[in-house]
């Protein structure tokens, strides 16, 4: 038996299937290489269409005056808007009242100050405060206090998330008497609905929206309280530290009770225009109440 001829095709088969194995380790990295490849370019192309999405979306250059806020129990309610030179909400005044005072009664007026720093931003007024702590300018945490005067004295804190591409996904509040965490979902620059978990209930909302019905006013929309019944980030959104805008305004929101027999709760949004712009805002609820909410404009 020649040994060296074995021995040479030993090492040649040995030689052949190192070869193989190299073949399959470099086919295998190379198809790793190419998911991951396609996984950051699809990442990619969903952050550019995001962006080519905002950039679609323009902002209307006449800025909110105040807006007239009228329900149907007889209150009423006007808050007045001031802003800096970067278009910042930096004053805001609310005049309580009903029919009988046209809504201004100067014994329910009550004004808050904005002012923005790099690290947070503090809306007070008197007897109450409002500090948001942020990060690469949104708001993360916050904290509420109210003066032992007030109806509603004492403290609450809260925190805020956001997903991948800049929208808010979530937040969290608790004080002495209640604690809750609440989800968000954003499709296509769009609010879809939320999730509230209180106590071991869960509430769900559905949110309709209407595609030409832009939230491109100065102020967004979804920052008013009375705009929008559940949600824990009105202030957050009206003072543009709640990361992207969503572009566009319910037409309908249902509530659900997960663990309740009742009918859900539900809100519609009727719209009326002037040229670009908001007029008035209907919102009706299923028990026939109505809040309207009506635009003026600066000149």
């Amino acid at each position: 038996m020649n040994f060296c001829k074995m021995k040479q095709g030993v090492f040649s088969w040995m030689s052949g299937m190192a070869m193989q194995c190299m073949f399959v380790f470099l086919f295998l990295v190379a198809m790793l290489g190419s998911v991951h490849l396609s996984a950051a370019k699809l990442e990619g192309a969903v952050i550019a269409e995001t962006a080519r999405a905002d950039s679609a979306f323009r902002i209307l250059p006449r800025r909110v005056a105040h807006v007239r806020i009228a329900r149907s129990d007889g209150t009423s309610c006007q808050l007045q808007f001031a802003y800096d030179e970067q278009g910042r909400v930096v004053s805001m005044r609310k005049k309580a009242g009903s029919p009988a005072d046209g809504g201004a009664s100067d014994a329910r007026v009550r004004d808050v100050a904005i002012v923005y720093t790099p690290d947070r931003v503090t809306a007070a007024g008197a007897g109450h405060r409002v500090v948001c702590g942020l990060t690469d300018g949104r708001a993360v945490t916050v904290v509420e206090a109210w003066d032992e005067t007030m109806e509603f004295s004492g403290e609450s804190a809260g925190t805020y998330t956001y997903d991948r591409h800049g929208y808010l996904a979530g937040s969290t509040f608790e004080n002495e008497n209640v604690e809750y965490a609440e989800s968000y979902a954003m499709v296509d620059g769009a609010f879809v609905g939320m999730r509230r978990d209180v106590e071991g209930q869960v509430l769900l909302a559905e949110c309709e929206n209407d595609p030409e019905q832009l939230n491109n006013l100065n102020i967004d929309l979804f920052g008013l309280d009375e705009f929008l019944f559940y949600g824990n980030f009105s202030s957050v959104l009206l003072y543009g530290i709640g990361g992207r805008r969503v572009h566009t305004l319910p037409a309908k929101i249902v509530y659900r009770w997960m663990e309740s027999t009742d009918a859900p709760e539900y809100r519609t949004y009727e719209y009326e225009m002037a040229g670009e712009y908001i007029a008035a805002v209907e919102v009706c609820d299923e028990r026939g109440g109505w809040t309207r909410l009506d635009f003026s404009y600066e000149q």
